[in-house]
C-alpha cells in the first residue's frame, strides 16, 4: 500500500499532492480531479469511483476557448465513462468572471460530454 500511496502521488502536481491521500481515503465516493492531474492513471487504479473534474478559473479566463474545448475534452476523455464522472466544474470563480468566459465553459462542457464514451 505505501508503494501505491508513494506512486499516486507522482500523479499530482505538487499543489495537487494531498488530493492523493484524500482520494485513497474512500475509493467509493465522489473525488475531485484536477487539471493539473493525470486522470487518465487516476481512472486505472479506481475504475469505478466517481470523478468530479476541475479547472481553475484563473486558466479558464486565460486560455482561447477552442484551447479549453480541447483540454476539458482531454480531462473527460482520460477520466472516462462519462456514468463515473457527474460533473466538470470551475474553482474559484466569482462574480468578476465575464459572461462570455462563462459560456464558453459551459459549451466546453457540453461539447466534451458529447464525445466522451
Amino acid at each position: 500500500m505505501k508503494d501505491l500511496v508513494k506512486g499516486l502521488i507522482r500523479l499530482w502536481q505538487p499543489h495537487c499532492g494531498l488530493g492523493a491521500l484524500r482520494l485513497l481515503e474512500s475509493a467509493s465516493g465522489i473525488h475531485e480531479v484536477g487539471w493539473g492531474s493525470t486522470a487518465a492513471a487516476v481512472r486505472q487504479v479506481f475504475p469505478t469511483t466517481m470523478l468530479d473534474l476541475t479547472i481553475n478559473i484563473y486558466d479558464v479566463c486565460n486560455i482561447f476557448a477552442s484551447d479549453m474545448r480541447d483540454v476539458i475534452k482531454d480531462m473527460g476523455r482520460q477520466a472516462s465513462p462519462k456514468d463515473r464522472m457527474p460533473d466538470i466544474w470551475v474553482a474559484d470563480s466569482g462574480p468578476d468572471v465575464p459572461d462570455r468566459v462563462v459560456m464558453d465553459f459551459v459549451e466546453a462542457v457540453v461539447a466534451a460530454f458529447n464525445v466522451i464514451t
